[in-house]
């Protein structure tokens, strides 16, 4: 009896720290200022607040773990590490698996985070999280040339996934928001980076591929690079590609987000298919996904009042007005969209200038889905296109570079980490919205 109750002793010792709940941390990052040779960003300190929204509200990050900074130093990010490090180390007596998110948007460059006219080295930031006690490490870079992050140092990059209770994971993942000799960039009509968006809009279920309630960092990864390649395709600074090194050993998925605890959810039937863009009631969006019809679609978002578009090329695009309330599902189906006609507009310039669906109500289209609405892929700004304005006087030129650098952005802002000085030359004059940076 008493060796049978030493070593039911022993196997209770050995399952405890299984049973003990998994805690997540985050550190979040905003920086607009990148110094004096850069253009200052507009949506960084939006991109982190939206990060800390989603992953505060289904993301597993309790209140009191997550941190939020605007602007900060070297010094402060620094201090805001070495504090993780300690909760980290105060929290493994009471908890089972340690997780820790940090995500920084802002400017960089090949070598550095770029905090005002400070910099943060790569090497330093990689140094510091693979110190901290955590088994799993999640690091999200949205800055320019955020690759060089990813850059290895042994080990093999394997396919991401990240976690769930039943997961058995250690060890680290790095998402980039674009590879390291690549622009990353932001929109006006976004009002937040593209990869951040898209990120934040797949976090909330939009990147849901198997319909389960739950977004892995597979699924998010692949949405976030989807949508951010095809978003910047066509823009002044070129494709945008998200980069990434997981080194995660062991067994099973990790969760990034779970749609099922969302505080309210927008369910989009499964008949339903398009482009749907979701705005709340102050006109900001909030999600953007391609549904396509065959599932349904769950998506988490916070209690209130929402306008639903849905785009599927035709004339017409489909809108809804719904209000949900705290623990309710509502659920979109195509049959309550109301059509609403789309606003013509002609395109300054000589003779074949294209008309484009334009502004209603608050909704600005990217550029490519303005194109799809009006039946063409055709980039009217392409050399030897008709539709390129032509204007004669120097007056006329400045109208026409107007022109051009409204149509060419297709939604893109400022690029994050290049030199303002390198793209004014030129380009001193133009309307909001258009690049100003990169």
């Amino acid at each position: 009896m008493l060796m049978l109750a030493l070593l039911t002793a022993r196997l209770a010792c050995t399952q405890a720290p299984q049973d003990l709940p998994i805690r997540r941390f985050a550190l979040i990052a905003g920086a607009n200022d990148g110094g004096r040779a850069r253009v200052t960003l507009r949506y960084a300190g939006t991109d982190a607040r939206s990060l800390a929204a989603v992953i505060g509200q289904i993301g597993g990050v309790a209140g009191n773990d997550l941190v939020l900074l605007e602007e900060p130093t070297p010094a402060s990010l620094g201090r805001a590490l070495d504090e993780l490090g300690r909760l980290l180390t105060l929290a493994r007596e009471s908890s089972g698996r340690l997780e820790v998110i940090f995500y920084f948007s802002g400017h960089s460059d090949e070598n550095a985070l770029l905090l005002g006219e400070e910099r943060f080295p790569y090497d330093e930031l990689r140094r510091r999280l693979e110190a901290l006690p955590a088994e799993v490490r999640i690091a999200i870079v949205d800055a320019c040339a955020s690759g060089a992050l990813t850059r290895g140092k042994g080990g093999v990059a394997r396919a991401p996934f990240l976690v769930d209770a039943s997961s058995q994971l250690k060890g680290h993942a790095f998402l980039t928001s674009a590879s390291i000799d690549e622009a990353a960039q932001e929109s006006e009509r976004l009002k937040a980076s593209v990869f951040t968006h898209a990120l934040v809009s797949g976090l909330r279920g939009g990147a849901d591929s198997s319909r389960d309630g739950r977004v892995t960092q597979a699924e998010a990864y692949q949405f976030a690079f989807n949508e951010t390649l095809a978003r910047t395709a066509s823009t002044r600074s070129g494709p945008q590609r998200p980069a990434f090194d997981i080194q995660l050993v062991g067994t099973g998925e990790m969760v990034l987000t779970d749609v099922r605890v969302a505080s309210a959810q927008l369910e989009l039937s499964q008949a339903l298919s398009g482009r749907v863009f979701v705005l709340n009631a102050s006109g900001g969006l909030v999600v953007e996904v391609a549904k396509a019809s065959g599932s349904a679609l769950k998506l988490g978002v916070e209690p209130g009042s929402y306008r639903v578009l849905v785009d599927e090329g035709k004339p017409t695009m489909g809108e809804v007005m719904v209000s949900i309330a705290e623990k309710q599902t509502r659920a979109i189906e195509s049959g309550q969209l109301v059509p609403v006609t789309r606003d013509v507009m002609v395109t300054r310039g000589g003779r074949g200038a294209a008309a484009r669906p334009g502004r209603r109500r608050g909704l600005h289209l990217p550029l490519e889905h303005r194109r799809r609405a009006v039946g063409t892929s055709e980039d009217p700004l392409q050399p030897g296109n008709s539709h390129r304005p032509r204007r004669r006087g120097r007056r006329a030129r400045r109208q026409q570079r107007w022109h051009v650098d409204r149509w060419r952005d297709a939604g893109a802002g400022h690029s994050r980490g290049r030199p303002a000085a390198g793209w004014a030359q030129g380009h001193r004059r133009g309307a909001r919205g258009r690049r100003l940076g990169g």
